[in-house]
């Protein structure tokens, strides 16, 4: 399995990768929840996000996202 950079994987995504059915995803690309990937390659910029009817650039929405969770790297469940 291998993960670009910046690559997003939301809540509950299943991914799985086998030594036959290997599976890759590009840089900056956005895996919804609940999605399931198996076996696939993913371009980079891959996913959609869509704020106040515009279409925003994956690389832009991946790194946005990126430094808000790194934000949260030390958290802690109290």
């Amino acid at each position: 399995m291998t993960l670009g950079e910046r690559v997003i994987v939301r809540e509950d995504a299943t991914i799985r990768a086998t030594s036959t059915h290997p599976l890759a995803v590009g840089a900056h690309s956005l895996i919804g929840p609940n999605a399931m990937l198996r076996g696939c390659d993913i371009a980079d910029g891959v996913g959609r996000v869509e704020r106040d009817g515009v279409d925003m650039d994956m690389t832009d929405v991946t790194a946005r996202l990126a430094d808000g969770l790194q934000r949260h790297r030390d958290d802690r469940i109290v």
